[in-house]
């Protein structure tokens, strides 16, 4: 898991290696883990200001994965 980047007013990153555990027979991301990495994005979002408390109150209510025919999936041994 990689660190949130950034300082007060600048877009926060987050990365992390894809793990070969996490992608079908052709290397490709299995869908259902892009939600595993918000999580992990997010959670680690609020350690970095010191806001986990409430990072534990939040709730994923729906969640929606929109692909666009200009981007391909994320493939095994890449960086997210």
């Amino acid at each position: 898991m990689g660190p949130v980047v950034g300082s007060e007013g600048t877009r926060p990153t987050w990365s992390a290696p894809v793990r070969y555990a996490e992608a079908d027979q052709q290397g490709v991301v299995l869908n259902a883990h892009y939600l595993l990495y918000c999580d992990e994005a997010s959670t680690e979002f609020c350690r970095q200001r010191g806001i986990l408390d409430f990072g534990e109150m939040l709730r994923v209510k729906k969640s929606t994965l929109i692909w666009t025919r200009r981007r391909s999936g994320v493939r095994w041994s890449t960086s997210m």
